[in-house]
């Protein structure tokens, strides 16, 4: 049949005006709401552009600020007494940085159902790692006894188990 040669062309300058008309909606009530759709993620994004540029401003003019800041320091104090400061100052927060981190993980790892999870982990991690270890020593032995074989004349067969050993040791690996 015809029908099965030349599919029903669905770019045709009609094609969305019958769509529409299939979909029980007149045309001139879909556009207008395609448009408010348009409208609002337009202005939607240039309000998230606007915010973007007010935020990055703001970050600029900390930065301008901080900076003048330290150049001030520098000038009243010397270079290197206001490094030691600055390096005094840096250890005290990574001090409280890290007590903060221990006083987080003390109690994460108080809770029944962290230990539970690290606890099924570190089984699953034990029983597929040594599968895993055993499947790749069978396999590099096996690999290392066959890739010994051409030499077992020369060798007088002490090529097969000492590349059966490489490669099961690297299978294992």
């Amino acid at each position: 049949s015809t029908r099965a040669r030349f599919p029903r062309a669905t770019n045709h300058p009609t094609a969305p005006k019958r769509a529409a008309l299939r979909a029980g909606e007149p045309m001139p009530a879909r556009l207008t709401r395609a448009m408010k759709t348009l409208v609002s993620t337009k202005v939607a994004v240039l309000e998230g552009a606007a915010q973007a540029r007010a935020t990055a401003l703001a970050y600029a003019v900390m930065a301008q600020k901080a900076a003048y800041s330290v150049r001030a320091d520098v000038k009243e104090k010397g270079i290197k007494a206001w490094a030691q400061e600055t390096g005094a100052l840096a250890k005290t927060y990574a001090d409280e940085g890290f007590e903060i981190t221990r006083t987080r993980a003390k109690k994460l790892a108080a809770q029944k159902s962290f230990q539970t999870t690290a606890a099924s982990a570190s089984a699953g991690a034990v029983a597929v790692g040594a599968a895993g270890g055993a499947a790749g020593l069978a396999t590099g032995g096996a690999l290392g006894a066959m890739a010994g074989l051409p030499f077992a004349l020369f060798t007088f067969g002490l090529s097969i188990p000492v590349g059966a050993v490489l490669g099961g040791g690297t299978g294992l690996a």
